[in-house]
């Protein structure tokens, strides 16, 4: 190359080595920006669904659990549903295989072999203490706060 170049050949090769291609650099600071868009929208869903989750708890936590069975039978959509999702929070055994798509004859059965159950004695209402109902509620917490772990955390694992 000595040979053949000369300096100015080897000074305009020099500032081409210079000279960046910002388009890598943009690439990757469009693939960082999806990224956080991506974890934004996962993070306002989530969000989303906690509040709707507590506004459901704060409306079963209303329902008065009903034990006539002849006001049950006149109940129907969500107001059954409901009472169901309050009977299963009291500790009802039988409503284990109940869900947002069992049909309404099937979730009336379901209620009153519950309050059979219940005349019968072989389930008492169970209270939730405020911390259980506290720790359910945190459950879905998932990535906050993963960047707060202090050293003392990796000594105690040694």
């Amino acid at each position: 190359m000595d040979a053949m170049f000369s300096e100015d050949t080897h000074k305009y090769i020099r500032e081409l080595a210079r000279v960046t291609d910002t388009s890598e650099k943009e690439r990757k600071r469009d693939i960082v920006r999806h990224a956080e868009e991506r974890i934004a929208v996962k993070v306002a869903s989530r969000k989303k669904r906690e509040a709707k989750a507590l506004e459901t708890a704060a409306r079963i936590a209303q329902v008065k659990l009903e034990f006539d069975k002849s006001k049950i039978q006149s109940k129907t959509g969500p107001v059954l549903r409901d009472l169901v999702k309050a009977f299963k929070n009291a500790g009802a055994p039988n409503l284990g295989q109940i869900n947002s798509k069992t049909k309404v004859p099937e979730l009336k059965l379901a209620l009153f072999t519950t309050i059979d159950l219940f005349n019968k004695g072989e389930w008492g209402l169970t209270v939730v203490s405020e911390a259980q109902a506290e720790f359910e509620v945190d459950e879905g917490e998932i990535f906050e706060g993963y960047d707060d772990i202090d050293s003392d955390w990796e000594d105690e694992e040694d």
